[in-house]
């Protein structure tokens, strides 16, 4: 055994415990990312889970969780096991590093002794390199990366002949092949390595282009079954890239590129995660050695003499600036990042090893220097190096409480409590099925989770709910003494139990009974915070069935036009675990826009999945409606800030801008008119304004917010956003109409604006009566008639007249029947005519309103509101008032 041979065995076991020691403590916990893992190589292992890609968690690669299944395979699931997998992978690396070593450094024309330990000294640095120590530590799938990568490039190498060899290896050439090819089972960065590879490729072309060919070819092979996925799965080859690529500008790229270069000698990732926040990866006191190498590369490249050696120094030349390219594009993620430039590892080690290499060829001076002294100074450098990486990691890194909980300790230890009980159990948790708990815990698949602390759960039968350091629970509720509560590092509970029968009742606030198609019941809601910009509306449910679907709660705020100022969908409680008798308690805070004002509104509360909502029924099982509309809800708006330029109106108002109609618009309908107002200071008590289209008003008010928030209830500094409910004249003739703003003090005028020009459509309105088969006399509500209609085989043609302009936007149902009269051969509801609304009707108008049937049936029509789900009821001479009318003249027996 050569001496260099023994340096590296001390150096692989050195690597091997650095990587093993301690291994299930650090890194701390089990943090959500590596959980996953766990449980995806749990199911390939035991399951019968075989992905050719893993479409989970936007996206994995494969060869890791193969590699880590067959390990727990061996020896069980565990914590351990996934790591010993990155254990043995960074182990592996550093190895095949002295392996490439020795084949870069046959390359050279000098072949001098300090030469050969190329590889050793690679090695060593590689053992010692602290990203490298983390994700050989680690349960990531990133760690196979450098591996594939580094016996691509020495296998290839190995392949060439040489010297007085000339004898070429295609068994090397078919091992590099498929080392390429499962490079692309890796991780997603390893997507760039084939760019670096046709770098190293470009000098031998000429002579060794046959030789590549095999290589591209074999991977090609390998890479087939992936490849194919990705042709039937498009998505999944961009999804991930898509999201942390983001829309940027070419400058954003340019400043992310070079943040990322300097994460090779000066700033690194500052995620505490993966790095000792903003270490470089090769630490400033190497920095300069770092240099001395790449300078040595290109002197190396420039005077190459053979294209084998020309085409390894440009690879390691470029490496820096190709493989960084993964954490330089993911500008929506953390850059640099440690993680995203794995794949520099390991040739970013070899312009270190070079200029080594070049001081102990040098020094001392005044002695040629004996291979016992180089191996005595590189295992005294070795060891230093070790104590330094020892350090950093075991007692820097690995003892920082933000790392602990971080690394979600504090779940890990629930877990082990969880597994200690037999009662139900309640979670909060930042995020739905946990996977951690999921890896940890025997009970997971008993566990019910409540997100972000928001809700509370009375189960029937009681039970525990457990808040962990990372989810603490609620300031605004009165739990009971602690079943459990450890202390965590930082002093704080790491984790705390409580009973839920133990907690202290809730009042229902302002009752509200109203069903959800015997789903669940809201009972009562209460708002919280209503005079801040971040009201939250606490809503009472009772769960009174199974839910068909997973449905999620949401809380609208809307004024009397309609528009949605806010909106929250709050999914504490996920609906796929309700159980009937549970109580819900859950708070849904909301984000009220910047210049919203001080004004009353209406919240309307419901659930919907997908498009479609969880209709409320009344007391007989009818439709009632989508949401539950709670009126005049006073709320304090949010001030927001005003901007630095704006057109001064009078000491104290300035006037920002106006959001006008750029569409036609036309008679009768509601035109949208937004003033955005800033206060810098206290206003005059007697201003008022109006705005007109022509020569009409067209303001409901002289004061802003439809009279709801006058000037003189302003605050300073605030900005204001004015929706003014604007209803155009129905009689309005088609033109462009000048919009002006005119602003009065003690009702003179002291400001005027034009705000630009509004075209407005006459409407077309039909007062002959149209044809139709059958007259009728059937009166909905007090402004809506049925004049007549025409059924066919294949449409119905109902006219309709108002009477009175109508006051309520109603919906049309028409249902073909059954022959026993029940609900439907065919039905839909719509807006009459598809897009005329009832409220722009006006008296004496008729309107014709045709629908395209399938199947021949009775046929039952009516009308009601959306919003509530009343319908008007129908008179006619001949039948009691009902809410339906039937356009036959038999009915259902």
């Amino acid at each position: 055994m050569s001496k260099r041979q023994l340096v590296l065995i001390v150096i692989l076991l050195a690597a091997f415990w650095l990587r093993v020691h301690r291994l299930v403590e650090l890194p701390p916990g089990l943090h959500y990312d590596e959980a996953a893992n766990g449980t995806l190589v749990s199911g390939i292992a035991f399951g019968d889970y075989r992905p050719i890609f893993i479409t989970s968690y936007t996206g994995k690669e494969i060869l890791f969780f193969y590699t880590a299944a067959g390990i727990m395979r061996l020896i069980g699931e565990s914590v351990f096991a996934l790591r010993l997998t990155s254990a043995f992978a960074g182990t592996l690396t550093i190895a095949a590093v002295y392996w490439l070593g020795c084949e870069i450094s046959k390359l050279s024309q000098t072949r001098s002794q300090s030469g050969r330990w190329l590889g050793v000294i690679a090695a060593g640095l590689l053992a010692v390199s602290f990203p490298h120590l983390i994700f050989s530590r680690m349960g990531f799938r990133a760690i196979m990366q450098p591996l594939m990568q580094t016996l691509t490039v020495a296998a290839f190498l190995k392949a060439l002949p040489r010297h007085n060899s000339k004898q070429l290896k295609y068994n090397w050439l078919v091992f590099a092949g498929v080392a390429l090819g499962l490079t692309a089972y890796t991780y997603l960065a390893a997507r760039l390595f084939p760019l670096l590879l046709a770098i190293m490729f470009l000098p031998l072309l000429r002579k060794w282009w046959r030789q590549i060919g095999i290589v591209i070819g074999v991977a090609a092979v390998v890479l087939a079954p992936l490849g194919w996925f990705w042709v039937q799965n498009p998505e999944t080859f961009w999804v991930r890239i898509g999201q942390v690529a983001g829309e940027y500008t070419a400058i954003d790229y340019a400043n992310s590129y070079w943040r990322s270069l300097q994460m090779l000698v000066w700033k690194g990732d500052p995620y505490m995660r993966f790095n000792i926040p903003d270490r470089p990866i090769s630490p400033p006191y190497l920095a300069l050695f770092f240099i001395i190498g790449l300078l040595q590369l290109i002197w190396q490249t420039v005077r190459a003499k053979s294209a084998e050696l020309r085409a390894i120094s440009l690879l390691l030349l470029f490496a820096p600036f190709v493989m960084i390219l993964p954490t330089a594009l993911a500008l929506d993620e953390i850059v640099p990042s440690n993680l995203r430039a794995i794949g520099l590892f390991p040739f970013i080690l070899f312009p270190l090893a070079f200029a080594f290499l070049a001081v102990i060829e040098r020094v001392p001076a005044i002695r040629k220097p004996t291979t016992n002294w180089q191996m005595g100074i590189l295992l005294t450098t070795f060891c230093l190096l070790f104590t330094i990486s020892f350090r950093s990691y075991f007692s820097n890194w690995g003892t920082r409480t933000d790392n602990f909980y971080e690394s979600d300790s504090d779940l890990v230890a629930l877990a082990e409590f969880i597994d200690g009980s037999d009662q139900p159990i309640y979670v909060s948790s930042l995020h739905y099925q946990h996977p951690t708990l999921a890896f940890t815990s025997k009970r997971y698949d008993e566990i019910k989770w409540i997100l972000e602390s928001d809700a509370i759960v009375m189960p029937p039968n009681g039970g525990l709910i457990a808040y962990p350091h990372s989810s603490p629970a609620p300031s605004n509720v009165r739990f009971g003494q602690p079943v459990a509560q450890p202390i965590g590092p930082d002093g704080r509970p790491l984790y705390s139990i409580y009973a839920l029968e133990e907690i202290a009742s809730f009042s229902l606030g302002i009752p509200v009974l109203s069903n959800f198609s015997d789903v669940v019941q809201l009972n009562g809601y209460a708002l919280l915070d209503g005079g801040t910009a971040t009201p939250t509306v606490r809503l009472f449910w009772r769960v009174v069935g199974t839910p068909p679907q997973d449905y999620t709660p949401f809380v609208h705020i809307l004024d009397e036009t309609g528009f949605r100022w806010a909106q929250a969908e709050a999914n504490a409680y996920p609906s796929a675990q309700w159980e009937v008798g549970e109580q819900i308690v859950q708070d849904v805070t909301l984000e009220l826009p910047a210049g919203m004002p001080d004004a009353r509104f209406h919240l309307e509360i419901g659930l919907f999945s997908g498009t479609a909502r969880l209709p409320l029924v009344n007391a007989d099982g009818q439709f009632a409606g989508s949401v539950v509309r709670i009126e005049d809800v006073r709320l304090g708006g949010n001030a927001g800030q005003i901007p630095v330029q704006f057109e001064r109106v009078t000491a104290g108002l300035g006037f920002v801008s106006a959001e006008i109609p750029q569409t036609p618009v036309e008679a009768g309908t509601r035109m949208p008119l937004t003033l955005n107002w800033a206060a810098d200071a206290a206003l005059p008590p007697d201003l008022s304004y109006r705005v007109t289209l022509g020569n009409q008003i067209i303001t409901p008010s002289d004061q802003p917010v439809n009279g709801q928030f006058p000037f003189r209830q302003w605050d300073a500094p605030r900005l204001v956003v004015d929706r003014v409910d604007v209803v155009l004249s129905a009689d309005m003739q088609t033109d462009d109409y000048p919009l002006e703003l005119v602003v009065y003090r003690d009702n003179l005028p002291i400001y005027t604006r034009v705000l630009g020009t509004v075209r407005v459509l006459a409407t077309v309105r039909q007062f002959d009566q149209p044809d139709f088969a059958t007259p009728s006399d059937a009166l909905f509500g007090e402004s809506i008639r049925l004049a007549g209609y025409t059924v066919s085989a294949d449409t119905i043609r109902l006219v309709w007249q108002a009477v009175a302009p109508p006051t309520n936007d109603y919906t049309v149902f028409v249902h073909v029947l059954n022959p026993d009269g029940t609900c439907c051969i065919w039905q839909q509801d719509r807006i009459p005519r598809g897009d005329y609304a009832t409220t722009r009707w006006v008296a004496g108008e008729y309107i014709v309103d045709e629908y395209a049937v399938e199947g021949v049936g009775l046929v039952e029509i009516g009308l009601y509101d959306p919003t509530t789900g009343v319908r008007p009821l129908v008179q006619t001479a001949t039948a009691p008032p009902r809410d339906y009318f039937y356009l036959q003249s038999s009915t259902p027996k």
